[in-house]
């Protein structure tokens, strides 16, 4: 039976991350309020399991902590597209095209 080698990429050949525009402080103060929060859900759910609770009372909040990690999601979204559209729009005008697109982008990730 022949192996195959999979091509590796040197590491001179391998590309750096891009850089992402910055997030506003303020917003990025905001997604840690919001996941140290969700942090205390997760040690919540630990606890009804360690309990005992009913799968039906544990299935409720793990669907909570799912939405609350995709309101983080959809919040640096629209921080990076902000940061990134600024200065090719009006205010206005790029908060309506990011809301548009995370629109598109969630409509369908559930």
């Amino acid at each position: 039976m022949a192996t195959v080698n999979a091509r590796r990429t040197p590491k001179t050949e391998r590309r750096a991350p891009a850089k992402a525009a910055p997030v506003e402080v303020e917003d990025k103060r905001a997604s840690i309020r919001r996941l140290a929060r969700i942090e205390g859900q997760v040690r919540g759910l630990m606890r009804m399991l360690e309990e005992g609770r009913s799968s039906g009372e544990v299935l409720i909040q793990v669907s909570s902590v799912q939405q609350a990690l995709r309101s983080v999601a959809r919040e640096q979204l629209h921080s990076q597209a902000r940061a990134a559209l600024r200065g090719s729009y009006t205010a206005d005008k790029a908060d309506q095209v990011i809301g548009d697109m995370l629109e598109h982008a969630f409509r369908h990730a559930r």
